[in-house]
């Protein structure tokens, strides 16, 4: 939801010089401004929120993948060694 219309900063009023009706009406434009106010700053800590969230599961993702992709490279690494440690001791029995 878009907040439009709003105004950032109201001039003092002069009280003294302004009938009731005036004020009443200015004060309704000041309560106005503030829902107006509130609506925005919700929607900011509605974004901050889902922003935290989406950095949060970025960060589950990343660490997941690359636990999964070093727990590879070390199961490969290990066959590798097996299989070098098989080639080794095969040629030591061609040698012989």
């Amino acid at each position: 939801m878009k907040v439009e219309g709003m105004t950032n900063f109201y001039a003092p009023l002069d009280v003294m010089h302004c009938s009731r009706e005036e004020l009443v009406c200015y004060i309704r434009q000041l309560e106005t401004s503030r829902s107006i106010w509130d609506l925005r700053i919700r929607q900011c800590e509605e974004r901050e929120f889902m922003y935290k969230k989406m950095v949060n599961d970025m960060a589950a993702f990343l660490m997941a993948t690359f636990q999964n992709g070093h727990e590879t490279v070390s199961e490969n690494a290990a066959k590798a060694v097996e299989l070098v440690e098989a080639m080794q001791a095969c040629m030591r029995k061609l040698e012989a």
